[in-house]
């Protein structure tokens, strides 16, 4: 997909036009404003052109989240939720930094517009202390959302993960009509490690068996849930070539639940890039949520798997937001207690 203008005649509202397969077309429009309890996304000038000028990343995530967001009854109060993430977490991460380089913001939406997810990578850190400053600041702006915040269990969380001696270290914010937060690292593990981080789950003999099947692929990531008692664990294939790679990616589906549609795995594996990313999300009691993600999808592709996961997906607002967030991205395909859903993770 690529984009050629913008018509905006209203200045609450984003007019993309799109060329798609070589055909013009107005893809989107997307007005984002609705009276006093909206958000209008221009003032003196027009937001597409504030976000693509914007040196600030943050103003580009609040953009974006306002976009997304608001459709949910709680809309001011995600606002006023990712203000303190900004004060709290985003800022003081940057301030740290002795290169603002360093510093890597990411996005993360998907097809059904369930959930909006703010990622922070910082590398040459090991503190958390900044979610933790959040964690209990929101505690005092709305103590239903971190009532299930524990100390005790987050410095746990935060002992595993400095044990890693991780050279990233990293912070996400979940908003829609739950809100979440949480902690972990970007490392590789070692077996020691990865059986330490299983070791509460009753999930953790089946998660091994799909590994040793899988031809063991490399864990990259851990992260823990603030809120919640979910974790997760991302896994790296990439050693072979691309259908044996994407094959054994498969595998995660198929060893826990049942292989995909066959259309959604044809259109997967018509990506570009070779190595696949596996990921579980996962609570003492069982497996949450699987992934499978993958690099270079041709847009158009995007567009057929969301058709073909079926009702909820927006083909004009995907493609919107493809074209706010640029080509740096990773597609991924997730199965949920609520089915399948695909989603678009962003460097901004």
């Amino acid at each position: 997909m690529g984009c050629n203008n913008i018509k905006c005649s209203d200045p609450n509202e984003l007019n993309f036009t799109c060329t798609l397969n070589g055909t013009q077309t107005l893809v989107s429009s997307l007005n984002v404003s609705n009276g006093s309890t909206k958000p209008s996304l221009s003032t003196e000038v027009k937001a597409k052109f504030m976000f693509e000028t914007s040196t600030d990343k943050f103003h580009k995530v609040k953009t974006l989240a306002n976009l997304y967001l608001q459709k949910y009854n709680n809309f001011l109060k995600l606002q006023e939720i990712i203000g303190i993430w900004e004060i709290e977490v985003y800022d003081k991460l940057r301030n740290s930094m002795v290169n603002p380089g360093d510093l890597n913001l990411k996005v993360e939406i998907d097809s059904q517009e369930n959930q909006f997810i703010i990622i922070i990578e910082a590398d040459g850190l090991r503190k958390f202390d900044p979610i933790k400053s959040f964690c209990f600041e929101v505690e005092r702006f709305d103590n239903e959302i971190s009532s299930a915040f524990s100390y005790k269990k987050f410095q746990e969380n935060v002992n595993f993960l400095s044990s890693l001696s991780p050279l990233t270290i990293t912070f996400y914010l979940s908003l829609g009509e739950k809100v979440d937060c949480g902690i972990g690292v970007n490392k590789p593990l070692d077996r020691k490690s990865l059986t330490e981080f299983l070791s509460d789950s009753s999930e953790r003999l089946n998660i091994s068996r799909w590994c040793y099947s899988a031809g063991m692929p490399i864990p990259i990531s851990v992260q823990f849930s603030c809120f919640t008692q979910e974790k997760g664990c991302t896994f790296y294939i990439f050693d072979g070539d691309k259908d044996g790679n994407y094959s054994r990616g498969f595998t995660l589906f198929e060893y826990f639940v049942g292989p995909i549609p066959d259309d959604i795995r044809e259109l997967l594996s018509s990506a570009g890039g070779e190595e696949v990313k596996c990921s579980l999300s996962f609570e003492n009691n069982g497996v949450k949520s699987l992934s499978m993600g993958i690099k270079r999808l041709p847009s158009i592709r995007s567009i057929e798997i969301g058709k073909a996961i079926g009702d909820g997906f927006n083909p004009e607002r995907w493609s919107a937001y493809a074209y706010l967030l640029g080509s740096n991205t990773e597609i991924s395909i997730n199965l949920t207690p609520n089915g399948l859903v695909m989603k678009r993770i962003a460097d901004l």
